[in-house]
């Protein structure tokens, strides 16, 4: 039997798993979505009219009009402003009903029989627009909450916890400044000495070298010359060498002749 392709594995498995549906017990048919009928109040006043004043006209409304207030399954309320580029702009309104009766009801009667408006507010603005809106989207109010995807993720930063374990941690006792010092100045003496201690064995071991190669050039018997020598050599290699600055001539070629004055 040749190998099913990947495409050919999947409609098999999606194949298998309908005839297992079909197999099941059918399910009850869900309940047809509730009908919502909306209704759109534009013109708004720009002034002066906020949410306590559109509850206030809407539920005289409802009364002038006996229109129960519970058919109102939402309600959303875009108050209007005044801009310095576009000037007014009003405001907009959306209810969302379970009656079509009670909207109908609300477009015939409000602006006909019974104002919108208050008395000082209808001095100064229109009557707004009631009509049902079947396909309007409602808008997206500003005040609307938005999860944040960033929320919280700080606790969970190391960065923060390593500065909240800081802020937990004792106060420690920063040392004062004349302890630093001499903490320092006995570390430049100890380096400064391991530095001495080094040239000295440096030059002990270059004595050695030396002396042995100038006194394998005498006879044995020559005891007073190889004691010249090796006095020579000691003010070379300790007298000359063995100073502060650390001043050291070559030792390739040493004077066994005449010893140099030691520099100043």
């Amino acid at each position: 039997m040749p190998k099913l392709t990947k495409n050919q594995t999947k409609h098999k498995n999606r194949k298998m798993k309908n005839k297992l549906r079909n197999l099941r017990e059918p399910r009850e048919p869900r309940p047809p979505p509730k009908k919502m009928f909306k209704l759109c109040i534009r013109k708004l006043p720009s002034r002066n009219f906020g949410q306590e004043e559109l509850a206030e006209a809407l539920m005289r409304v409802y009364t002038k009009l006996k229109v129960d207030p519970s058919v109102v399954e939402s309600e959303q309320f875009m108050p209007g402003k005044v801009s310095r580029k576009r000037g007014p702009q009003p405001g907009t309104a959306f209810l969302c009903m379970s009656s079509e009766e009670a909207l109908h009801k609300l477009v015939a009667g409000v602006g006909a029989s019974e104002p919108f408006l208050t008395a000082e507010l209808a001095l100064t603005d229109h009557e707004p627009a009631l009509a049902p809106s079947h396909y309007q989207r409602a808008y997206r109010l500003e005040d609307e909450e938005r999860r944040d995807p960033n929320e919280n993720t700080y606790l969970t930063d190391p960065e923060w916890l390593e500065f909240q374990a800081s802020l937990d941690a004792p106060v420690k006792k920063r040392t004062s400044a004349e302890a630093v010092f001499e903490e320092r100045e006995k570390k430049e003496e100890g380096e400064k000495e391991a530095k001495t201690m080094a040239m000295a064995r440096d030059l002990e071991a270059r004595f050695k070298v030396e002396s042995a190669r100038l006194c394998s050039k005498f006879k044995k018997g020559d005891t007073k010359a190889r004691t010249a020598v090796l006095q020579r050599l000691k003010d070379r290699y300790v007298t000359d060498h063995w100073c502060c600055c650390h001043c050291c001539r070559s030792i390739d070629t040493p004077a066994l002749t005449s010893t140099p004055p030691h520099p100043t």
